[in-house]
C-alpha cells in the first residue's frame, strides 16, 4: 500500500481535480499544482518551467472546468508570444458543441493521433486540433499533411504541430496547395542536408546559419545531387580541408554561368584551364608588362624628343 509523507506542509487540490485529471497535459498539471503552492500568476512560468502561452492556455483549461476563477491578467501589462495572441483552449461544453455542430472533428482528432501514433489526447491536445480547424480555419486534409510530415521525421507533440501551422498561417500558407509547395522544398533541403553531411562528414552537428544559408541556395539553384558531388570532389582536391563556404563559392560560380549538369560543369573547367595555361604561359614570355602598349609609348617619346 502507497503512503503519503506529508513532511512539513501540505499542498491541497480542488475535489473536482479528479474529473478533470484525464483531460490535463502536464502544462495543466504543472500549473495547476504550482497554484495550490502558493505561486502567483506571474510566477507560474518560471516555477513551471513554461513559456507564457503555456500558462496562458492551462489557467484556460481550468476556469473552464471551473477549477480556478477570477479575471485574466490584463495582455498589456505581459508580454505578448504567438500563443497569447492567436491560439485557445475551448472547454469540455464548448469542444462538445463544436462536435456536434461538425462531425467531422472528431474524425480529424482520430486520424490525428493515430499519425502522430497517440492512443489518447488529452483536452488540451484535442483542444488544439480543434483550434486549427475551426480558429484558423485549416482544412483537415492541411492539418493531417502536416502531422504526416513531421511524424514521418521524428517523434513531436500535438503542441509541436499546433505552433507551425499558426507560423505557416502567419506566413500566408493557409491552402493545402501552398502547404504542399512548401513541404517539397522541406523535403528537397533535407535530403540535400543529409547529403552533405555525409560528404563532408558533418556528423550530426547544428549546422551554423551560414551553412544552412548555403544549403537553401542550393536548392533555390536547382543543384541536382551530381552537381553537389561535383563541387565537393573539387573542394577536396583545392582544399586542405573541405568547407561549405568553398563548394559554395564554386556552384555560385556555376549558377551565375547557366551551368546546370556535369556535362557543362566539365566544359566549363576545360575552359578555365585553356584561360590559365594562356595567362600562364604569357606571364612567362614576357617581361611582366604589355609589349604593344610598351612601343606605343616608346614611339610616342621618341616624336615628342624630334627637333630638340
Amino acid at each position: 500500500m502507497i503512503k503519503l509523507k506529508y513532511g512539513a506542509s501540505v499542498i491541497s487540490l480542488p475535489g473536482a481535480v479528479k474529473d478533470k485529471i484525464s483531460e490535463a497535459g502536464e502544462a495543466e498539471l504543472r500549473v495547476l499544482v504550482a497554484l495550490c503552492a502558493g505561486n502567483s500568476e506571474g510566477e507560474l512560468a518560471s516555477v513551471c518551467s513554461l513559456d507564457g502561452g503555456a500558462v496562458s492556455k492551462a489557467l484556460s483549461f481550468w476556469r473552464g472546468a471551473g477549477i480556478i476563477e477570477g479575471d485574466e491578467e490584463p495582455m498589456q501589462k505581459r508580454r505578448i508570444t504567438p500563443s497569447d495572441s492567436t491560439s485557445r483552449v475551448y472547454t469540455g461544453d464548448e469542444i462538445a458543441k463544436i462536435r456536434e455542430s461538425d462531425p467531422s472533428v472528431d474524425g480529424l482528432i482520430i486520424k490525428c493521433r493515430e499519425i502522430l501514433g497517440s492512443h489518447v489526447f488529452t483536452h488540451a491536445e484535442s483542444s488544439s486540433v480543434i483550434y486549427l480547424r475551426q480558429g484558423l480555419g485549416l482544412e483537415p486534409e492541411y492539418i493531417m499533411l502536416l502531422c504526416s510530415h513531421y511524424a514521418r521525421r521524428e517523434k513531436i507533440t500535438v503542441r509541436f504541430i499546433e505552433k507551425k501551422a499558426i507560423s505557416l498561417y502567419d506566413g500566408g500558407i493557409r491552402t493545402v496547395d501552398a502547404l504542399e509547395a512548401y513541404l517539397d522544398g522541406e523535403n528537397k533541403k533535407h535530403d540535400v542536408e543529409y547529403l552533405v553531411r555525409r560528404l563532408f562528414g558533418l556528423g550530426e552537428r547544428a549546422l551554423v546559419p551560414r551553412e544552412r544559408e548555403y544549403i537553401s541556395n542550393w536548392v533555390k539553384w536547382g543543384m541536382s545531387e551530381e552537381m553537389i558531388r561535383r563541387a565537393y570532389e573539387e573542394t577536396i582536391s583545392n582544399t586542405e580541408r573541405p568547407t561549405l563556404a568553398y563548394a559554395n563559392a564554386i556552384m555560385d560560380n556555376w549558377h551565375k554561368s547557366g551551368v546546370s549538369n556535369g556535362a557543362e560543369a566539365e566544359e566549363k573547367k576545360k575552359e578555365f584551364k585553356e584561360k590559365s595555361g594562356k595567362k600562364s604561359k604569357k606571364q612567362k614570355n614576357d617581361p611582366g608588362f604589355d609589349l604593344d602598349e610598351f612601343l606605343d609609348l616608346a614611339i610616342a617619346r621618341g616624336e615628342s624628343n624630334i627637333g630638340k
